[in-house]
């Protein structure tokens, strides 16, 4: 998990909010992104792109002046109910900081995070809020590069130039006593000095890594690795 978008109102103090959530997202290694609005709920494509390729998304409803309602409340703005009603369809985590006088509507965070702000109190929000970015970074897991070390591979590789339409590489991850899943996940090879290079996303400290290759029909293919770091030693003369 690299990127989270934030959805927000530009202005203050809704800006002063995302800033400070933007930082936490930041001290876990999250690149945030944002989107520009136009007028009403409608999400222009470029947001909607936005959306697609970030890891998660992070709403900050607070009420809009606008759109008053009973009991001393107010609807958020059109364009945050949008944003997450999108990213849910896209299966993205999500997570929903709900000032305590704006109402989200209907169903929108029942599959979210709802958070409670209250402006005066911040500081259980984000503590919450803290918690549930530790949990997605730890449900989605790490990725891993692999240096692929076989000379028939490297040079069955080099031969191609750059050219990968004739290539296939994947990988499965084996976890615990699990039986390792049917199919494998898809990703890609790369050249590198001394190696060839594939990278297997979602990887847990414990789980063991397959690699499955092939190169113009030919199939390379790997044991369950562990994720050794190996250090070569040596002795001191005496």
């Amino acid at each position: 998990m690299n990127t989270v978008f934030l959805s927000f109102h530009f202005d203050a103090p809704d800006r002063d909010i995302a800033l400070q959530v933007q930082g936490l997202a930041e001290s876990f290694d999250l690149r945030p992104m944002t989107g520009e609005h136009l007028g009403g709920g409608q999400i222009s494509p470029e947001v909607k792109k936005r959306i697609e390729n970030s890891d998660a998304f992070i709403a900050i409803a607070l009420p809009d002046p606008n759109k008053p309602r009973a009991g001393g409340k107010f609807n958020t703005y059109d364009w945050i109910r949008s944003e997450l009603d999108y990213a849910r369809a896209n299966g993205k985590p999500s997570a929903v900081l709900v000032h305590k006088d704006a109402e989200l509507g209907a169903g929108l965070d029942a599959e979210s995070e709802r958070i409670a702000f209250d402006p005066g109190e911040p500081l259980p929000a984000f503590l919450k809020l803290a918690a549930t970015i530790g949990v997605w970074k730890s449900a989605a897991g790490r990725r891993v590069i692999l240096a692929l070390m076989n000379e028939d591979l490297r040079a069955a590789v080099d031969a191609l130039a750059g050219a990968f339409e004739n290539t296939r590489c994947e990988f499965r991850l084996h976890r615990g006593n699990a039986a390792p899943p049917v199919n494998f996940t898809p990703s890609y090879l790369r050249g590198d000095v001394g190696a060839i290079v594939a990278f297997a996303s979602g990887v847990q400290d414990d789980d063991l890594i397959e690699v499955r290759v092939t190169v113009n029909g030919q199939v390379y293919y790997s044991r369950a690795e562990p994720q050794l770091v190996k250090v070569q030693m040596n002795r001191r003369p005496v």
